[in-house]
């Protein structure tokens, strides 16, 4: 099942998926209690996956925590997935998944932060065990020399999304999921040039008011099925929802 060597206090934990057979590393209680269970907790991102996404299609998985729906892409519906995690916990994890999973030539993982610009900034850790999320991108650059705060405070790279496709010859997307706990407009930001490509079909946006860091609570879920030329106006309407109804859940066509 593996050619990974996991830690020794690590279990090994069946995906709620019915579909195949998918495995992840488990240590923290966050794993065990929340990513062993991600079909239950997000059943429209499963949904999503196996409405829109075709063999042979590629995935930008944006905010893959640990890989569960990167490796439910690669395994169910055979796509070749680019997971984008700067978290180094989550990386880690990700990376062990991946090769727990036997899915090392069909995910490629990525440890970067994907913002409107590119540069060096902090990532606020809510917690550094595996699995957690809602963490925070600052939008200031880093500075050097600063105090250290309670809790801890990576610098960190961030790229625009374009620039990273570009630099590093990645594939065009196909379909774009982005789940990244109040930044999800930023990413956007960084990518009208994806956004305009006439490889994307999909999209699966986990949008976020900047509430949601205190509240804990999604504010939007967004199913965006893009048809070519349609791609910008989508994005100027997620943006707009984003602005002006933070509590809405809804569709955009």
């Amino acid at each position: 099942m593996s050619t990974a060597e996991p830690h020794a206090d690590a279990e090994c934990v069946r995906l709620d998926f019915p579909g195949c057979d998918v495995w992840i590393h488990a240590t923290s209680d966050m794993e065990k209690r929340w990513r062993a269970r991600s079909c239950a907790k997000e059943p429209w991102t499963v949904a999503w996956i196996e409405r829109y996404i075709d063999p042979g299609d590629v995935l930008f998985d944006v905010g893959a925590n640990v890989g569960t729906f990167s490796l439910i892409a690669a395994k169910h519906r055979q796509a070749v997935v680019v997971a984008f995690e700067p978290g180094y916990a989550n990386y880690a994890r990700l990376c062990e998944n991946i090769q727990l999973n036997g899915c090392h030539g069909a995910v490629v993982p990525v440890p970067l932060a994907l913002a409107e610009a590119t540069g060096l900034t902090g990532f606020k850790y809510r917690s550094t065990h595996p699995g957690q999320s809602r963490h925070l991108l600052k939008d200031v650059p880093w500075r050097f020399g600063r105090a250290p705060r309670e809790r801890y405070e990576q610098p960190i790279c961030a790229i625009r999304l374009d620039q990273a496709v570009a630099q590093f010859t990645l594939p065009r997307p196909n379909h774009l999921k982005i789940d990244v706990d109040g930044g999800e407009a930023r990413v956007l930001a960084g990518a009208g040039g994806v956004l305009l490509t006439g490889a994307l079909v999909s999209a699966s946006l986990a949008l976020s008011s900047p509430a949601y860091l205190n509240a804990a609570k999604v504010a939007i879920v967004t199913y965006v099925p893009l048809a070519a030329g349609e791609a910008a106006i989508t994005a100027a309407a997620v943006a707009f929802l984003w602005r002006v109804a933070p509590d809405m859940v809804g569709i955009v066509r």
